[in-house]
């Protein structure tokens, strides 16, 4: 094998569509399309949509990422939001614990 096919094939990621983020998104198209008079400028529609999505969830420095579909073709989409789901709701649980509450304190040790 070459050199270059020994390395490891990296992606960049440029933009973060975490729940909070899409919340954000929606929140802003919702109060901004109202403005846009309805089937008059498609473009205008367009441009306000990105400008928000980018404003939202795009990320100021793209992420580099060894999961590709080539190195790890058993790693989905689905499977990736599935696990920063999973991630989130356990920091939304693990905000509930209390020092002052020892079953939960040693459940949040032990996961």
């Amino acid at each position: 094998t070459t050199a270059n096919e020994s390395k490891k094939e990296k992606s960049k990621k440029y933009y973060e569509f975490s729940n909070a983020n899409i919340k954000a998104f929606v929140s802003s198209l919702e109060s901004k399309v109202d403005d846009i008079v309805p089937s008059t400028k498609f473009s205008e529609f367009t441009g306000l949509f990105g400008s928000l999505l980018d404003t939202a969830c795009k990320l100021e420095k793209p992420k580099e990422t060894k999961r590709t579909q080539k190195n790890n073709p058993w790693i989905t989409e689905g499977i990736v939001t599935a696990v920063n789901r999973k991630h989130e709701l356990r920091q939304e649980w693990a905000k509930t614990i209390t020092k002052q509450d020892p079953k939960g304190n040693l459940l949040l040790h032990q996961s």
